[in-house]
Formats: C-alpha cells, sequence, structure tokens
C-alpha cells in the first residue's frame, strides 16, 4: 500500500524502513520506529517490506548504518556511541544488514553514530566519528565486508551528530571522501558551493571523488526514474486495510483489576491529558470519540494536586488518562519529562475512582510506571481511526 500510493503520487525512493534493533527502550530515535528487540524480528518484518516496496516500484533505504537504538541519545542533538563489542555488533546488527543487503536493498542511509568496536578515534578530536564520517565504517565495513554496492546516503547533515563533530563544510566534504555518494539537506547555495569548492582547491576534496559520486547518485536518479509509475488501486479497499490494521494494533496492555469494559454505569468521565508532543487534534479528537458514550470533561496538564483532589471526590465515574511522549526530533526524550511529568505524582491513580492509561506514543511506559499503571491500553502509533477504535475498546462496543 504505501509503495503503491506513493507511486500514483510520483514517489520513488523512501527514506525507509528503519533497520535499528531497539536495545534500549527508552532511545529517543527507535522505541517507536524499529520493529523490534530482536534482530531476527527485525529482519523478518523489515526484508518483506523491502520486498513489497521494490516489488511494487518504490525504492527503499535501510538506515540508520552502523546501528541506532543501543543507547539513550539523540544524533540529531550529540554524536551518539553504539557502545556493543565486535561480537555483539556482529552476531545482531550485522546480521541485519547482511540479510537486507542480500534482499537486494538499493540504498543505506548512514546514521550520524560512532561505532568503537570497528573504528578508532580521530587524531584531531580525540573522539570515535560518527559513521558518516568514517572511512573503515562506511567503505571498509559496509563496502567491502558486507558488499554493498548501493547508493549511500547521509542522514540530514544539519543535525550536530554530523556537523557538530566538525566544521559543516569540511564534515560534507569528508563524507564523500570516506565513501557516501549523496548529502541529505544540503543546500547548494552560493556559500556551499564557495566552502566545497575551497576545499578542492586545498585536496581536501578529491575532483575525481566528486565526479563519481555524482556520476553514481546521477544513475540511481535514472533508475528510479525507469520505474513504471502506471499504478491503479482502489483507494476504498486501501482505507479498509488501514482501518483493519488500526483495529488489530489497539491492545489492552494490561487489567490488573479487570474494569474493562467499562458497562454503562460509567457515565461521567473525565479525560486527563498529560501526553508530552502528542498533537492536540489527537487530544480533541479522542476526547469527542469518548463523548459518544458517556458525558466527557477534559483537564489538559492540569496538576497532580487536582487529579488527586478529582480522584478522590468521586465526582467522575471513571478516569480516562492519555499518557505518553511521541517521538521528535531533537528533543532527546520519549519518556514523560519537565513539568508535565509531575502530573504523576500524588498517587490519585490509586484512588477508589477507577482509572484507564491510553498511551498514543512510547510503547514501554509500563516500564516507567509499572506500580503505578494497573490499567493500560496501547495503540502502537496514531492513525485516523486510532481514537474511534481505543473508545470502542474502552466501552466495549463491537464494530
Amino acid at each position: 500500500m504505501a509503495a503503491i500510493e506513493s507511486r500514483e503520487a510520483l514517489y520513488d525512493w523512501t527514506f525507509g524502513p528503519c533497520v535499528d534493533i531497539l536495545k534500549n527502550h527508552f532511545s529517543p530515535i527507535t522505541s517507536i520506529r524499529s520493529a523490534s528487540e530482536d534482530y531476527k524480528e527485525v529482519i523478518k518484518y523489515t526484508k518483506q517490506y523491502i520486498l513489497g516496496l521494490h516489488d511494487n516500484g518504490l525504492i527503499a533505504t535501510a538506515k540508520h548504518f552502523p546501528g541506532d537504538g543501543a543507547c539513550l541519545f539523540d544524533h540529531h542533538l550529540t554524536t551518539p556511541i553504539n557502545p556493543l563489542s565486535k561480537e555483539e555488533w556482529n552476531n545482531s546488527y550485522k546480521k541485519v544488514y547482511e540479510e537486507i543487503i542480500n534482499s537486494n536493498i538499493k540504498s543505506i542511509m548512514i546514521g550520524h553514530i560512532a561505532l568503537p568496536c570497528y573504528d578508532e578515534k580521530d587524531e584531531e578530536t580525540n573522539l570515535y566519528p560518527p559513521a558518516t564520517l568514517s572511512y573503515r565504517l562506511m567503505t571498509k565495513l559496509l563496502k567491502d565486508e558486507l558488499g554493498f554496492e548501493g547508493l549511500i546516503i547521509s542522514d540530514a547533515t544539519e543535525m550536530s551528530g554530523f556537523c557538530g563533530y566538525i566544521n559543516y563544510y569540511e564534515a560534507c566534504a569528508r563524507f564523500l571522501m570516506s565513501g557516501g555518494d549523496c548529502l541529505l539537506f544540503a543546500h547548494p547555495d552560493e556559500e556551499f558551493i564557495m566552502k566545497m569548492s575551497e576545499l578542492i582547491d586545498k585536496g581536501i576534496l578529491k575532483l575525481d571523488i566528486l565526479v563519481n559520486r555524482a556520476y553514481r547518485v546521477i544513475s540511481f536518479v535514472n533508475e528510479c526514474h525507469n520505474i513504471s509509475t502506471n499504478i491503479k488501486f482502489d483507494i476504498e479497499e486501501h482505507q479498509k486495510i488501514a482501518r483493519e490494521v488500526v483495529e488489530k494494533s489497539v491492545k489492552v496492555y494490561r487489567d490488573r483489576k479487570n474494569i474493562l469494559p467499562l458497562s454503562k454505569k460509567y457515565l461521567k468521565i473525565a479525560h486527563i491529558v498529560i501526553a508530552k508532543q502528542i498533537k492536540t487534534d489527537i487530544i480533541g479528537k479522542f476526547t469527542n470519540e469518548l463523548a459518544k458514550y458517556a458525558e466527557v470533561t477534559e483537564f489538559i496538564d492540569p496538576g497532580c494536586s487536582a487529579i488527586k483532589n478529582l480522584a478522590k471526590s468521586k465526582v467522575y465515574d471513571a478516569i480516562i488518562c492519555t499518557i505518553g511522549c511521541s517521538q521528535w526530533y531533537g528533543t532527546n526524550q520519549i519518556t514523560l519529562s519537565g513539568t508535565v511529568a509531575r502530573n504523576m505524582m500524588n498517587g490519585w491513580m490509586k484512588y477508589e475512582t477507577p482509572t484507564i492509561f491510553v498511551d498514543f506514543g512510547n510503547p514501554y511506559i509500563h516500564e516507567e510506571y509499572d506500580a503505578m499503571i494497573d490499567t493500560l491500553i496501547y495503540t502502537y502509533g496514531y492513525a485516523k481511526d486510532s481514537c474511534r477504535v481505543v473508545a470502542k475498546k474502552i466501552f466495549g462496543v463491537s464494530e
């Protein structure tokens, strides 16, 4: 579906899928983007996704080599380090990329991630460089050892894991010299062209290398454009499938006190919202869906004391709390953080008023609030029908 609809809209190349392994559940990059914490499942799902894209005319990009998901830092802000030993990396990320490359992946995105087990520190910085600046990782490991012959694209060049490590223009040149082909979001304005010309004059960027990279990119683009665009599809059938996917995704993760589904006696509901970085239209839409089954009052970031008083007052028959975070670049967080997290204080969820938590974002909130959250529903992402399906799940309404 993704490929067919993309081709119909005249797209021919996508920067996905993410083939990272979720080794750290609280990674701000991969916690809701990785297919699994098990490399075998990552291979299983992403390989089929790639084949599906290719079979329907959309060129896939596997990312983020040499592998994100093993640390807590965000390469939009800094240069994170994949801390695995060579043996650990060989038995996880390497196996993923071997399988993906054997699936005829045509492009791989390099992450601004260091991999000390396969690299050495820079003499100038005495630090391990991001893979986007590493000849050992891009050429020796990815090309020579793993046998990748396709297009190598950088992650966004404006990310500090790249241009915060060394000067922006020098980083762009070094990426190309180290084995990269295409710089993502490098805007060729007058200053950029002037600076790159200076680096060519200094011998830092070799002209023959630049010509080679240009040839490879042009060849890749020509291959993209030669793919047929004569693809027809039934939009109603696609929408039906999308609804079915959402319905299968919404899960009651746990219900320790067996309060689900809410019966008709739960007529007055307090919808408390303490989510962070979730779009406000989701919140309003969810409140509206809940209002189809009960009288609902919405409270956004009310503070723990107010929630405690509300829970003790018994004014409401139940509390439905929208909690969690969505991944958002450059925030370094996927969990509740900042002052909004204080809403979880005061133990209000343990008073008499039944409480249901709904998480539209991070699917590991249960680990952080294990004892506190007795009833929890996960959506594992957000789509058009998510709010409707969750509301029906809460009130036991069948489709």
